[in-house]
């Protein structure tokens, strides 16, 4: 008795014990399904690259200028002819934000200062503080008049000092003249008199408005300037050991000649010059407290703007955007459109920004705007239904985002493409197995069985802590799919024996070793031939999704694992339990006098033609055909390369279900989904056209020579192609050097410790750097802690620093970053390639070495300091992601393909026919790669982060299929058949059997590409794909591969054995139920699953001769 006999002997006489251990099993498992949790974040996407930890870390350390524990809404207001600029509809949107901020569902949950802001309230603001703004105006007209007099003092008085100076050039020649004869003693007094009289008259006249501590600073420049122009006549004049030596001095004199001008001119006025920063202090102090005093009550900014008059409004307006001065400005256009240019023949804008925000808990899981938890799904949705009523009134329409919408429509089309798919599923089950089965317990036995695997799998999910998320939903209907095909398999074979052996099929009775005609010997029989065949096809599909346990995303391993699982699952279920339930039901039915013996269905002639083909190629032209293959494959191969490979949120988003789901009930009819399209409206109009990258620096950041490598780099921003030219604030690069620029260009205190700490006056301190960046945190602690970062605790104090310690290295700052704005249309290859070479120059100049990479490298920095400089942030990482996924997709094929090769391989020369045989077996399911993928190309389905599985998922589902043709092939050749009738016998009974199995797998699979998510009907549809391609490589190719083969190695050969041989296929001897060719019965007997390819074919005819393999 063969091994799988004895296993299957065992099943069907302990039936019973099989029962009880599945049920024990069920329960086990079942418990795990109460332990089953959603999890819909995209952020679950993502990979645990080095840059994707640097951008994280940066997200940790530093400032995004938005409260750490909070999270917005956007709604933008779109005008259809209202303006949006108009007082009606700011009016409008003012009552919005008082709805807004008086519901009971979202009150509770808005922040305590400013929860609602938009451009209404920074023009009632100003409405309502129009005197103190104008005072302010008035105020600030008056120091720009005081500062225009005394530039213009400043510049009369260096105007004065250049005649001084000319004067006395005048005198110098006049003394060169007289020292050379050329002047007579009387010509030479009276010029220089005349001289000095000139000189005492502009210095006179130059002073007569000064007082008389400015006149005599005054006097003392003019004095410096005749002395100093004396010295460098003089200096024109003397010889020189070399020109350097000259050429310095020269500059000394020049450098003494320039800061005279200065002493002379704003020196000699640094009182009036000092009182004025003075008042421009206050001034700017008095306005960024009228900023930061908050929002009056909604009330009153309503009737502020109400009371305004037209020319009040639109001066309002003017001053806020197209003077863009005084207070709140700065804040106006914020809540415009990015390309928003105010004054321009554009009219005005289409649309203006609505920002609502809300706490979060402190406490609760996560971290960033993102983590929102129910509360905010049902405040935000509130606030939706709240903008839609309001607009159904107004003349406009609101586009709104919140974290809590995106996460709510992501769940929400997870759960409505089940609730679509799932009777379409179910309802293909049923059908299937009523078609094939035609009797109701078997057909409940069926949806039992499928019912089992999807507990056992997803009971596994349940302990193993692996929550449902996108990618999993697809897992039941592959479940599906598959378990149909393992359930027609074996009823199908247990019905042909059974029924043969009742006809007194002496094949069947001698190949049997039980009684064939009861219920318990012909499942014995079935389970022994048909379940080697699911065992093989079993282990093959198993590797393929196993074999994504290489991506690194987390819920791609997981999809791999659960779905192994799962079909483990189904092989033992349909290979054992529902024998075993069929066993045991139908022996007490019988016993009880009822017959249980149901016809299976033999092969359809209708489809022999068909499927033929592929044997009469193989006969006539097996060359051609292969060669017609290989270039196909070609081609499919070179519009593979055209395949995009994209993580985009867009593929988990629904944009709109198809115009389908209109016709459907209600019930299951899914809802309206906007988030998508509302994100794309807002980043469009409000992000303009630049993303944003980095550089993230590590280590000791308080280095002078970090610096000096960070305003290197900055220059090399200048030569990148991606750096955006339309950045929102102007600047497209953003560093300490920037910020500190900038803080230094308006705080005077500031620049003089900027000043002190740059020594050679080149715009990059130092010295002193740790201290320099103390005194930038007191002063301007927000625009700091957006590029400089120190430890959590660090308070830093100057104090805390040595005073000897110049370069302040080994600071309490542990970080700085590089930011750079690119254009969001820029290819993220060039993004990453260009931000690395930012950071390769800060690593590897910064060490001296120039070996930089670009990467999370440790680099020298003097001789006891490190720094590391990683490039990061969305382009970046979401680059790096998508190459990481094509990779594990290569990986996860080489995997797959390695470890079946393998198998068939030993299994092959176990079975006497070569590990040769298994490499032809393989070839043509390796062809359908490419195909798939060169399919993908022309219907535009890009390789993203479930469609990137197919590579390897085509390999291990598609070799089933190649594996039973050629077993099937080997088979008859032992028996004595020439090639011709063994591929005839192959094509007209497998060839059908396996149109039956990809029918039922397909049909389950497909139903997927009714999913209203976009990445589930891309799965679905080319899945169904891969299969197709996978069966007709199997009957239409691979025939003359083994034509080809048989002709190489001789028809003994190709049959591998004697006819004792074992079987890849069947398990059992070679001839072990079929009869001699000639009896013209067994011969030409289908192999295990014919009877499904009979039921989608539509043949059923009672005169069909019932045979099996």
């Amino acid at each position: 008795m063969s091994g799988p006999r004895r296993i299957a002997t065992w099943l069907t006489d302990h039936a019973a014990v099989v029962l009880v251990a599945a049920l024990l099993v069920t329960v086990v498992l079942g418990a795990g399904l109460p332990h089953l949790e959603g999890e819909s974040s995209l952020g679950q996407f993502e990979s645990d690259s080095p840059e994707r930890q640097a951008q994280r870390a940066a997200a940790e350390r530093f400032s995004s200028g938005q409260a750490e524990n909070q999270t917005t809404v956007q709604l933008a207001v779109r005008g259809a002819e209202d303006d949006v600029l108009s007082r009606q509809s700011l009016r409008s949107t003012l009552e919005l934000q008082r709805a807004i901020r008086e519901d009971e569902r979202i009150e509770p949950t808005l922040a305590d200062e400013s929860p609602t802001v938009g451009l209404e309230n920074v023009v009632a603001t100003s409405l309502v503080h129009r005197d103190e703004i104008a005072a302010m105006e008035a105020r600030a007209e008056e120091l720009e008049r005081r500062e225009r007099r005394l530039n213009a003092t400043a510049e009369e008085l260096r105007t004065a000092l250049e005649d001084v100076r000319d004067r006395q050039r005048a005198y110098d020649e006049l003394n060169d003249s007289h020292e050379a004869g050329e002047v007579g003693e009387g010509e030479y007094r009276n010029r220089s008199d005349e001289l000095d009289a000139e000189i005492e008259s502009i210095v006179a006249e130059a002073a007569a408005d000064l007082d008389a501590n400015e006149t005599a600073a005054f006097e003392r420049a003019a004095g410096t300037v005749r002395a100093t122009q004396r010295t460098l006549h003089a200096t024109d004049r003397d010889e020189f050991d070399s020109d350097a030596v000259y050429r310095r001095a020269r500059n000394r004199l020049e450098d003494d000649l320039s800061a005279a001008y200065t002493d002379g001119t704003v020196g000699v006025l640094s009182d009036e010059y000092e009182r004025l920063r003075a008042d421009a202090a206050d001034l700017r102090a008095e306005r960024r407290a009228l900023e930061e005093s908050g929002q009056p009550p909604l009330d009153e900014q309503l009737a502020a703007l109400e009371a305004a008059n037209a020319s009040t409004y639109e001066a309002t307006l003017e001053r806020l955007l197209e003077e863009r001065e005084g207070p709140f400005s700065d804040l106006a256009l914020e809540f415009l459109p990015a390309d928003y240019e105010p004054g321009d023949d554009a009219g005005p804008p289409e649309t203006r920004l609505i920002v609502v925000t809300q706490d979060r808990d402190p406490d609760a899981s996560g971290n960033g705007p993102d983590a929102v938890d129910e509360r905010h799904v049902e405040s935000q949705r509130a606030i939706a239904s709240l903008a839609d009523d309001h607009a159904a009134g107004a003349d406009h329409e609101y586009a709104i985002f919140g974290f809590g919408l995106f996460s709510e429509e992501i769940e929400r089309s997870l759960t409505e493409s089940l609730t679509i798919v799932a009777p379409i599923a179910v309802a293909f089950v049923v059908l299937t197995l009523a078609v094939a089965y035609r009797d109701p317990l078997d057909i409940a036995l069926g949806v039992l069985g499928i019912l089992a695997v999807l507990v056992w799998t997803f009971g596994f999910a349940g302990w193993a802590g692996i929550a449902i998320n996108q990618v999993l939903v697809a897992v039941p209907v592959l479940l599906i799919g598959l378990s149909i095909d393992y359930a027609v398999h074996v009823i199908m074979r247990h019905r042909e024996h059974r029924e043969r052996a009742s006809a007194g099929d002496d094949a069947v009775a001698s190949a049997s070793e039980t009684d064939a005609s009861d219920v318990r010997g012909s499942m014995t029989t079935a389970l022994a031939g048909v379940g080697i065949a699911l065992a093989w096809a079993t282990v093959t599909t198993a590797v393929g999704f196993l074999s994504n346990l290489v991506s690194p995303i987390a819920p791609i391993r997981e999809f791999g694992l659960v779905s192994t699982v799962g079909i483990l699952a189904a092989f033992a279920i349909f290979g054992a339990v529902v024998p075993a339930a069929k066993v045991e039901i139908d022996a007490r039915l019988e016993r009880r006098g009822i017959d249980r013996r149901r016809r299976a269905f033999g092969t359809g002639a209708r489809l022999g033609s068909i499927l033929s083909l592929g044997a009469r190629a193989a006969r006539t032209a097996p060359l051609a055909v292969v060669a017609c293959a290989l270039v196909l494959t070609v081609a499919s191969a070179y519009g593979a390369t055209t395949v995009d490979t994209t993580l985009e949120q867009d593929d988990f988003l629904v944009e709109e279900p198809p115009e389908w789901t209109d016709d459907l009930p209600d019930r299951i009819a899914p809802g309206e989904y906007r988030a998508n399209r509302d994100r794309t409206y807002l980043e469009r109009h409000f992000q303009g056209g630049s993303a944003r990258t980095q550089v993230l620096v590590e280590g000791d950041v308080t280095r002078p020579e970090t610096l000096r490598r960070l305003a290197a780099a900055q220059n090399e921003t200048g030569e990148m192609e991606t750096v955006a030219t339309d950045s929102s604030d102007g600047s497209a690069v953003e560093s300490p050097l920037t910020v500190m620029e900038t803080v230094a260009a308006e705080n005077e205190s500031f620049n003089a410790s900027f000043q002190v700490a740059d020594r050679d006056g080149d715009g990059i301190p130092d010295r002193n750097v740790g201290r320099l960046y103390d005194r930038l945190f007191e002063i301007a602690p927000d625009e700091a802690a957006t590029v400089i970062a120190r430890p959590e605790g660090s308070d830093g104090a100057a104090g805390s620093r040595s005073a000897i310690d110049e370069s302040s290295a080994g600071g309490e700052y542990d970080s700085v970053r590089l930011l750079v704005d690119v254009r969001r249309d820029a290819p993220g290859e060039r993004v990453t390639r260009e931000t690395r070479a930012l950071a390769a120059t800060l690593e590897s100049e910064s060490a001296g070495d120039g070996t930089g990479t670009g990467t999370a490298t440790t680099r020298t920095v003097g001789s006891t300091a490190t720094v590391t400089a990683t490039a990061t942030g969305n382009p970046v990482v979401t680059h790096v992601l998508e190459r990481a996924v094509l990779t594990a997709m290569l990986e996860s094929l080489a995997i797959t393909l390695a470890v079946v090769a393998a198998i068939l391989a030993v299994a092959y020369r176990l079975t006497g026919v070569g590990a040769a045989f298994g490499a032809v077996t393989v070839l043509p399911v390796c062809l359908t790669v490419p195909w798939t993928l060169g399919t993908m190309a022309v219907l535009g389905i890009p390789l993203n982060a479930l469609t990137g599985t197919v590579a390897s998922l085509t390999i291990g589902m598609g070799v089933a299929y190649c594996l039973h043709v050629g077993s099937r092939y080997r088979m008859e050749l032992r028996r004595g058949a020439s090639t011709d009738d063994a591929l005839a016998a192959t094509v007209r009974g497998t060839g059908g059997a396996l149109l039956g199995s990809a029918a039922t797998t397909i049909g389950g699979v497909a139903t997927l590409a009714l999913a209203i998510v976009p990445i589930l009907r891309q799965f679905g549809a080319i899945t169904a794909l891969l299969i197709a391609y996978a069966f007709a490589a199997s009957v239409f190719v691979l025939p003359s591969l083994l034509v080809l083969w048989t002709r190489a190695v001789g028809p003994e050969s190709a049959s591998g054995a004697s006819g004792d041989e074992t079987s890849l296929e069947t398990g059992s001897t070679g001839d072990a139920i079929e009869t001699s060719a000639d009896t013209g019965t067994a011969a030409d007997a289908p192999s295990e699953s014919e009877a499904t390819a009979d039921a989608v074919a539509g043949d059923s005819s009672d005169d069909a001769p019932v045979k099996t393999s």
